[in-house]
Parts: C-alpha cells; sequence; structure tokens
C-alpha cells in the first residue's frame, strides 16, 4: 500500500522529487499540532520556527480565499518536512492515508500528527512542503511560497490525485498517463496563480517565483524531453502564465527545443527552433551563433567523400553550439553553395552582436576549410587561433568542445603544410580531452578525429607501419557512412600496399564498426514543410492547416489530429508530443548515423516488411509500448525516439516520440 501512495505522490509532485522511499515522511518523532482556525497544521521540529510561521500564515491567507472543495476534507493537512526540495499534494482514501501513517511511524518517520477522518463520503487530503523547497526557492519570499501552495490546491481541486486518476486509469497508456500529467501541471499552475493573486500577492513577485526555478536549473529537462517526465519546462510554464512576456519565454522555450535537436542532430527541426527566437529577438546573438552552426551541420550532411577529398583538409571535429540563450535571460548530396552562404552570414551577424563569441568564431573557420569555391587556409586560420585563444577562458564551455576547437585549429595548421605544430595541437586537444573523465579516457568524438588525423600524419612523414595501426583503429570505430571514412580507407590500402602488409576489403572493414543512429525528432513533409516534437500546436496549424481531432484522455486539451493529405497525424495537447506516419501519403524516415558529414544509411517506410526492419535495427534493443490505445501495441525503440506498429510482417504505423521508462 505504501508502494501505491508514493506513486501518486511522483505523479503530482512540482519539484525534483527527491528520496521518493521517504517522500510521505517528516523524518521526526510525533509532536503536537498547532491549530490555527481549524486548519491542520505540522511542522518538522528541526524546521527553523520562521519557515513554520511562514507556512502557515501563507496558507491560512491562501485558504481563506479558496472555495472549500467538494468531496475532500476541507482544509487539507498542511504539513512542512525537513528535507531535499520537495512538495506535493496527495487526497485518497482516509484507509490508505492510516496504513501508510502506521507504516512510516513504525520507523519513526511518520508526519507527526493524523486530524482524524474527514466526513462521510470525503476524502482525506494533504499537502506537504520540504525546507529544500523553502531554501532553494521561496528564500523568504511570501509571494513565491503562496504560488506553490496554490499550485497544490489546484492540483486536488482539478482532481488530478487518486480520484480523479481512478477514473482515467483503466484507458491510460504510459503516454496518455505522463501528457495528461504535463496538462495537469498547466492547470495547476492556473489556478495557483490566480488564487495566489486573490489572496493578494504581488504577480511579479509570483512570476519571479516561476523564473526561480529556472535560475537555480532545478529541472534538468526541456520541452522536447520533458515527455519523460511529467512536467512540462518551466519556460513553456511561464509562457502559459505570463501574457506580458509569452512571446520570451515560448522564444526562450523554442531555444531550448533547438538546442534538444541539435543534440541529436536533427538538424531541420533545430533550423526551425532557432529562425522562431531570431525573428522575434534579432538580438539573440547565442540564436544566431547557432542558427549558423546547425545551417553548417547541414551543408557538411550534403558533403560526399569525393567533396571532403577536393578540400583536402584532415578529420573535423564540430559539436559547438550555446546551450543557453544568456541574452533573452539536405535533400541532395554534393555541395550547396547557398546554404554555406546562410551559415557564414548567421555566423557573421552573431559576431556583429557579441564580438568575443568562441563558437561562432570556430565555426566560421571550419566553414573556410570547407569553402565550396576550395579551402581559405589564411580565414580559417584567422578564425580558429581567435578561437582556441578564447576557449581557454570561456567557462561557458565544456573539455570536449574545448578539444575539438584544438583539433580544428591543428587541422587548418595541417591544411598550411606546418606538421608539427599541427601535431602539437593535437597533442594539447588529447590532454583537455582526458580532464573530462577520471579514467583519463578521450571522449570517443574526439579520439575518432585524433586517430584519423594523426594516422595521415604518420603516413606523409613516412612511418608507415604505425600509420597503419592508426588507419585500422579508426575504420573500426568511425561511421562507415561519414564522409571521411571512405579516404581513411582509401589512404589506409595505400599505406598498407606500401609496408607490405594485406588490406582488409571495404565489406569486411563496415563489419567491424556498429552503426550509431541519430534519434527521430521531426517528420519532413513532402511539401518541403515540417513538424518536430516540442513545437506549439498553433503554429503546427498555421503551416499545415486545421486537421481532424479526436480527443484522447478527458479533463485534457491532449489530442490526436490527423492530416489525411500529409500522411501524418499529430499527437499534441499545446504542444506535439507524437508524430505518426499512416496512410497512403505517409513520408518516409531518413535512416543516418551520427557524426559529421554523415549521410542516409536507406528510408523507413510504411508496407517495408518486418525482415527489412530487423535488418536496419539489428543492434537495437526494442520493448512494447502502447500509445493512445491499449489494443494497439507498438515495437519502441527507445534509443532512436520511434514505434513501429507492424501487422501481418508489414510496416502499418511509424511514430516519431519520446515515451516515458518505467525504470
Amino acid at each position: 500500500m505504501k508502494n501505491y501512495i508514493l506513486l501518486v505522490v511522483a505523479v503530482l509532485s512540482i519539484g525534483v522529487i527527491g528520496n521518493t522511499a521517504t517522500a510521505l515522511s517528516l523524518d521526526t518523532d510525533p509532536v503536537n499540532p498547532h491549530n490555527q482556525r481549524d486548519m491542520a497544521f505540522v511542522c518538522d521540529p528541526t524546521v527553523p520556527k520562521a519557515d513554520c510561521d511562514m507556512v502557515r500564515e501563507v496558507a491560512e491567507r491562501v485558504l481563506a480565499v479558496s472555495e472549500p472543495i467538494d468531496g475532500y476534507m476541507w482544509p487539507p493537512l498542511i504539513a512542512v518536512k525537513d528535507g531535499p526540495l520537495d512538495a506535493f499534494a496527495w487526497a485518497g482514501s482516509y484507509n490508505v492515508f492510516q496504513q501508510a501513517f502506521a507504516i512510516e511511524c513504525e520507523k519513526n518517520q511518520c508526519i507527526g500528527y493524523d486530524p482524524g477522518p474527514p466526513a462521510d463520503g470525503e476524502m482525506f487530503s494533504l499537502m506537504v512542503f520540504s525546507t529544500g523547497l523553502l531554501d532553494a526557492i521561496v528564500e523568504g519570499e511570501p509571494d513565491r511560497l503562496a504560488l506553490v501552495l496554490g499550485h497544490e490546491l489546484g492540483h486536488i481541486k482539478n482532481e488530478h490525485s487518486a480520484k480523479g486518476r481512478a477514473r482515467r486509469q483503466a484507458e491510460e497508456t504510459d503516454f496518455i498517463e505522463v501528457a495528461y500529467g504535463r496538462s495537469a501541471e498547466l492547470e495547476a499552475d492556473i489556478h495557483g496563480y490566480k488564487v495566489a493573486m486573490a489572496a493578494g500577492y504581488s504577480n511579479d513577485k509570483l512570476l519571479r517565483g516561476f523564473s526561480r526555478f529556472i535560475d537555480k536549473d532545478i529541472s534538468n529537462y526541456d520541452s522536447f524531453h520533458a515527455l519523460n517526465y511529467d512536467h512540462p519546462s518551466w519556460k513553456d510554464r511561464l509562457a502559459y502564465i505570463d501574457e506580458r512576456q509569452s512571446e520570451l519565454w515560448s522564444a526562450m522555450s523554442a531555444f531550448d527545443n533547438g538546442v534538444l535537436f541539435l543534440m541529436t542532430e536533427q538538424y531541420s527541426s533545430a533550423a526551425r527552433a532557432f529562425r522562431t527566437v531570431t525573428r522575434e529577438f534579432p538580438g539573440a546573438h547565442e540564436a544566431w551563433a547557432n542558427l549558423g552552426y546547425t545551417y553548417l551541420m547541414q551543408y557538411c550532411d550534403a558533403l560526399d567523400a569525393d567533396d571532403v577529398r577536393s578540400f583536402n583538409v584532415g578529420h573535423l571535429l564540430v559539436g559547438g553550439f550555446y546551450r543557453r540563450p544568456t541574452s533573452l535571460e539536405a535533400e541532395v548530396r554534393g555541395i550547396d553553395e547557398e546554404l554555406w552562404w546562410d551559415a557564414v552570414g548567421a555566423l557573421k551577424e552573431a559576431l556583429r552582436l557579441n564580438p568575443d563569441l568562441t563558437l561562432a568564431k570556430a565555426n566560421l573557420g571550419v566553414a573556410y576549410l570547407l569553402r565550396p569555391a576550395g579551402k581559405d587556409v589564411g580565414q580559417a586560420l584567422q578564425y580558429l587561433e581567435d578561437a582556441a585563444r578564447l576557449a581557454q577562458s570561456d567557462a561557458s564551455l565544456d573539455a570536449t568542445t574545448r578539444a575539438a576547437v584544438l583539433i580544428n585549429a591543428g587541422v587548418a595548421v595541417g591544411a598550411g603544410g606546418t606538421l608539427s605544430q599541427a601535431t602539437a595541437q593535437f597533442d594539447q586537444a588529447e590532454q583537455v580531452g582526458r580532464s573530462l573523465t577520471r579514467s583519463s579516457q578521450v571522449p570517443a568524438a574526439v579520439e575518432t578525429a585524433l586517430t584519423y588525423n594523426r594516422a595521415f600524419i604518420l603516413a606523409e612523414g613516412n612511418q608507415g607501419r604505425q600509420a597503419l595501426e592508426l588507419f585500422e583503429q579508426y575504420l573500426g570505430k568511425a561511421s562507415p557512412s561519414s564522409a571521411w571514412w571512405d579516404i581513411a580507407y582509401d589512404k589506409y590500402v595505400e599505406v598498407a600496399n606500401a609496408v607490405g602488409s594485406t588490406s582488409l576489403s571495404k565489406t569486411a572493414m563496415k563489419r567491424k564498426g556498429t552503426p550509431t543512429y541519430r534519434a527521430f525528432s521531426s517528420v519532413e513533409l513532402a511539401n518541403g514543410e515540417g513538424v518536430s516534437l516540442g513545437e506549439k500546436i498553433g503554429v503546427v496549424e498555421e503551416r499545415l492547416g486545421v486537421g481532424s481531432s479526436v480527443p484522447l484522455a478527458g479533463r485534457s486539451k491532449l489530442s490526436r489530429t490527423v492530416y489525411d493529405d500529409h500522411g501524418i497525424a499529430v499527437i499534441a495537447s499545446t504542444q506535439v508530443l507524437a508524430i505518426a506516419l499512416k496512410g497512403p501519403n505517409a513520408p518516409s524516415l531518413d535512416i543516418t548515423t551520427v557524426g559529421l558529414g554523415s549521410s542516409s544509411e536507406g528510408q523507413l517506410s510504411l508496407g517495408m516488411s518486418r525482415d527489412d526492419v530487423d535488418l536496419f535495427f539489428e543492434n537495437l534493443i526494442y520493448d512494447f509500448k502502447n500509445l493512445d490505445s491499449n489494443e494497439t501495441r507498438y515495437r519502441f525503440y527507445r534509443e532512436i525516439g520511434l514505434a513501429v506498429r507492424i501487422k501481418g510482417g508489414i510496416v502499418q504505423e511509424i511514430v516519431v516520440v519520446q515515451i516515458p521508462s518505467n525504470d
């Protein structure tokens, strides 16, 4: 029974849940409650008296302007515990509460007070707040606490707890449950905001309470990834509440989405996100830098081995983009000259707004090494040497990004013919990379680029045996779809022949590596438009029109909207949570490996056989999941964010989606 209660608590908590094994505990001996105006209130004796008094006073003030909630004990029991950041509301059977109360008291960890049963037919109700919340978020500001307390009342009022959950549970899948949880959080936010305002608290201070969660980085997830949790991001919540600055918060949320798309190498989706930010806030230099990086990556994706060979440069490592907007708080293979100019233009705009952007300079250096008209080593060196200098003191960069800047600077130096200086840059990059881990292992991406570049330098220096060993290491670890892989293989064969060694065939060498696929986060449509996870549903409707919608869960905005002309259905509340491909007009999905300059491994489409799917994803683990119906099961490939429904050995539906883990 204890586990049942803790599950409900996890669904309703508004902050980061601490140790769920003691989620109902106050870690104290029973104490006498302080009854004020018939409000049941208990405070852990280790909590400072000032904190206890503030919670009691704010609760009295908020409850005084709140209507009793039919069917629930009123007012609810208010408790303050000593512990990590946590706040939750619970409502359910008094018998269930008593059983949990008894279990916890046996461990001398109970909440210390049982106010007795509610009136006949009423549900027991409880709200708990921790010192972690009071210290990190409230910080002595009653307005912030009023917002949190009103939010928790909203959960009870809107039946987000045990009673309401029981009504829906029979029809809920994991996906719908978490999507409903996101909707419930927004609904509770609105109630908390309104009741706190009614109690006379300050609008600006209430909004700063939301902002404090962002400042403290309490939620380490954002819109796109929020389906792994039951809360929308704090920026999305502020966009929902703060009408005066909703465009700002929406733009910041779009920036976060763009970062997540860059992390999964979904460049079309990232470009849409950063274009949204630069359109609304043209002075956001991080967004311009990231947009330029996005265009550069799309340009690199369109390069094949012959294109890279024509530039005659070493293996570049590009992974530098901005994670936070602090200023606000390719279908055809081949060289796309227009895309290159788009990338350079956006990066230069970023530098116009802020001349000291390390990553903008680093990425411009890469762009000039891969210039459509041929590499410009002088320009590349100028930008990359500046970037390497700035990187030494740029606290916003992690070690992998610093190593990437040094590697690319080494490639530029090597392209100019100074191999000894290039080697020194690579050695420095390796030292920076090793600083990442306790085991002193270099990150895989850094190691791969270093191995390639060192192999070529050794080959140029007539050290064939050593070069051959490094080429074999590189070819066995790198993705065969990378534009650099074929170049390395050709050089490997050349060196093997020169030293009298037998080389493996290209097919045999490719078998040594296991491809790592990019995760899916968007669907590109035949008309050139696209839909991405995390997008506002209103933005999608502006592009695609209003489709045919069917609600998926009562008391929420969750629905499935079908666009037959495009062959997709969008599952969304206020944001896109899943994109299903279904029907004769359904597009295909390009399967692409991770890495700079990677090409498509093929396409996943409706009508494929089960054997074809198994061949593509033979090294990926899947389990079976339900989405919007308990009657339909999908293979869910969690690693790449893809659900596939197969019937009669044939693919009937493909869904781009994130589904919460039960672990």
